[in-house]
């Protein structure tokens, strides 16, 4: 029986037993006590709700958290990724010049021809390999900028779902504590009542 039924039965019970033309009533102490202790019996379940609750926000605040974390070392391993193969590609282009202008410069025909097409092969080398960096920088802030994007989301998703769980949890709890309080106000006048009988009949 729930605590409801319980409590109905409580008040038909003293209803059914009061002497007619008097506010007083014979009961039965025991039956009422026994009444009673039914109702402790179920209180402790609704208590038991309540942390089952809890523990089930702090279970998809956990969730959250740890999908945030991989998103954001996925993010970070991206970056450091383009960073490196830009870093790679621009020293291999400044060591290509370089080497064909050490050969041109051997050659002392071609010296002056050499110098100017070693002096060109370098700077096309610097430009290609200052593109290259200012393509590599770009490619670093816009992947960082996805980065921060995807750790944004995953924090307001994060955020989202921590202030969804706790407005549930806050809530039931909240729907619980009405229920209990009711519940034991209830208790509380029946054994009120109980007494203002026991004290009549003694």
């Amino acid at each position: 029986m729930t605590v409801k039924e319980n409590l109905d039965r409580l008040q038909n019970y003293l209803i059914s037993h009061k002497v007619k033309g008097t506010n007083r009533s014979l009961i039965n102490i025991e039956e009422c006590v026994e009444i009673i202790k039914s109702i402790h019996s179920i209180i402790p379940n609704s208590l038991d709700e309540s942390e089952i609750i809890v523990r089930q926000k702090e279970s998809i605040i956990e969730q959250a958290e740890e999908e945030a974390s991989k998103k954001r070392i996925y993010a970070d391993s991206e970056a450091e990724k383009i960073r490196k193969n830009a870093e790679e590609k621009s020293e291999e282009m400044i060591i290509k010049a370089n080497e064909q202008a050490e050969k041109l410069v051997q050659k002392e025909e071609i010296v002056k021809k050499a110098y100017e097409q070693s002096e060109k092969i370098i700077l096309n080398s610097e430009e290609e390999s200052k593109s290259i960096e200012e393509k590599a920088e770009l490619s670093k802030q816009d992947t960082e900028r996805k980065a921060t994007n995807i750790l944004n989301e995953a924090q307001d998703h994060s955020m989202k779902t921590r202030n969804g769980a706790d407005a549930y949890a806050r809530e039931v709890l909240f729907s619980l504590e009405e229920r209990i309080s009711t519940t034991l106000g209830q208790v509380r006048k029946g054994i009120e009542m109980l007494d203002e009988s026991e004290v009549e009949i003694n």
